[in-house]
């Protein structure tokens, strides 16, 4: 088995290698969502044992992910009696959808577009949340390209890697504005290396994730391009997904975890300056970028197949996966609508 764990992984980690840093978009049209306080229709009623031990993870903390760092820094997991949790936190989601595609952790926080990739390999994983959309942009120093069709002709700096920002767009932006991917030049670049050249005039436009986003805005740059015109409808940055077995096996305890995923979302929007800090402290970033950087980021608890479908599709389209996984299947909406009564 432990062999066929690591073929496994394998596979999927050369297939995610492809997908660095995945993101999403968002719609501006995000429903409001409380946490559903009566436990008899959670936990309580499902089969299980909450106090069981289990390994939940979760990559490098920005908002998209920063729900398992911010409910354990709450005690919020020990507050919903998960006193077997082993939390671990990875250097990335791509890494955070390994350890759960292998089994070496049965729960937690990735990247859309890894967990895409494990369905797609036949992992038996279920998706039971978003986390976040938004948080990606393009941006310009220059105020006289004011629209994308000036693009044309252009260097534009995208992410480095086969990544969801490229495809969201070459698929939707450049096509919405009547232009293909020939029709300007990609430069392509790690996250954290784009806003230089962008300041120097060596490209004249970045697509962008926060809170580089906000970094480039605070120093000048303009947004050609916000987070909700980067796709059609809400596309979830990041999600929270489990392994069947653990679903099957102990529906009680993913309940309790996804109750605690419902409940810092809520925390998230009614304390954003608090989780700001909370979330500064992980990831090592400045409080005020921090904060600026959550109002391009939607957080949200909710799960949606048919948003999931249509990047599938297009994921597939691009030759990203060879197979587009049924998402009617590979989502589980169950648990979070519980968790915010529904």
């Amino acid at each position: 088995m432990k062999k066929a764990y690591k073929v496994f992984s394998t596979v999927v980690l050369a297939l995610i290698l492809i997908l660095v840093s995945a993101c999403g978009n968002t719609s501006s049209e995000v429903k409001e969502t409380a946490v559903n306080t009566d436990k008899s229709a959670a936990a309580g009623t499902l089969q299980g044992d909450v106090a069981a031990e289990f390994t939940l993870v979760a990559g490098a903390p920005g908002w998209p992910q920063s729900m398992g760092f911010i409910a354990n820094k709450q005690g919020y997991y020990k507050d919903a009696g998960l006193s077997g949790l082993d939390f671990k936190a990875l250097p990335s989601g791509t890494a955070a959808g390994e350890a759960i595609g292998s089994g070496s952790a049965q729960i937690g926080y990735t990247n859309t577009a890894t967990a895409v990739a494990l369905l797609a390999n036949g992992a038996p994983v279920k998706i039971l949340s978003g986390t976040s959309t938004g948080g990606n942009g393009i941006v310009v120093m220059d105020k006289a390209i004011d629209s994308v069709e000036k693009l044309k002709g252009k260097k534009v700096g995208v992410p480095q890697g086969r990544t969801l920002h490229e495809l969201q767009f070459r698929l939707h932006v450049l096509k919405q504005a009547g232009l293909t991917y020939s029709d300007i030049t990609p430069v392509p670049l790690n996250p954290q290396d784009t806003y230089l050249p962008l300041e120097r005039g060596e490209i004249d436009a970045a697509v962008m994730y926060d809170p580089y986003i906000s970094i480039a805005l605070d120093k000048g740059a303009t947004m050609l391009v916000p987070p909700e015109k980067m796709w059609e409808g809400p596309a979830y940055f990041s999600v929270l997904i489990a392994r069947n077995e653990l679903i099957e096996k102990n529906p009680a305890l993913v309940q309790a975890v996804t109750d605690v995923h419902a409940k810092t979302i809520q925390f998230i929007k009614d304390e954003p300056q608090k989780a700001s800090e909370i979330l500064a402290e992980f990831s090592r970033q400045d409080v005020k970028v921090t904060h600026d950087s959550l109002e391009t980021n939607i957080v949200l608890a909710e799960a949606e197949s048919k948003q999931l479908q249509i990047l599938v599709d297009a994921m597939k389209e691009q030759g990203i996966i060879k197979e587009a996984p049924d998402m009617s299947a590979g989502v589980d909406p169950s648990f979070i609508q519980r968790s915010v009564g529904k």
